[in-house]
């Protein structure tokens, strides 16, 4: 994914500080490992840690150093993540890329992709059970 559509904004703060030290690849490496869960960093750099095989060498060194033996939240980013795929989308459409094809590049329906590119896949679906009000 065009990670350079991402908006700081759209970070929790604790992400954003993660993504300050590790950059914004690092972050999305550890998101996309242990999203939504607390991660214990080691006290020192192990080779064998599951890290290392999640961030670069560099990067696990940063992490290491900045946030030792420290628990960390490594937070899901959905609204982040929705924004990059809307992105992505509207980038491979672009290039002439059928929705199809962008359905089967991100692993999602048609009308999906249809949602992404228009916009609509942000509003909030109306419950069941729920009327829809008019101005009356």
């Amino acid at each position: 994914m065009q990670k350079s559509h991402l908006s700081p904004d759209l970070l929790p703060p604790a992400a954003a500080d993660i993504a300050e030290a590790i950059g914004l690849d690092g972050l999305l490496r550890l998101v996309d490992a242990r999203p939504g869960v607390h991660l214990r960093v080691p006290s020192r750099i192990k080779p064998d840690h599951y890290l290392a095989g999640v961030l670069t060498r560099r990067q696990y060194e940063v992490l290491v150093k900045t946030y030792r033996n420290e628990e960390i939240y490594i937070p899901r980013l959905h609204a982040a993540r929705l924004q990059l795929l809307r992105a992505e989308a509207r980038a491979l459409a672009s290039q002439g890329k059928t929705r199809t094809q962008i359905a089967l590049h991100q692993g999602v329906c048609e009308r999906t992709v249809y949602n992404r590119l228009t916009g609509d896949d942000d509003k909030a679906q109306m419950g069941l059970f729920e009327e829809e009000r008019t101005g009356e």
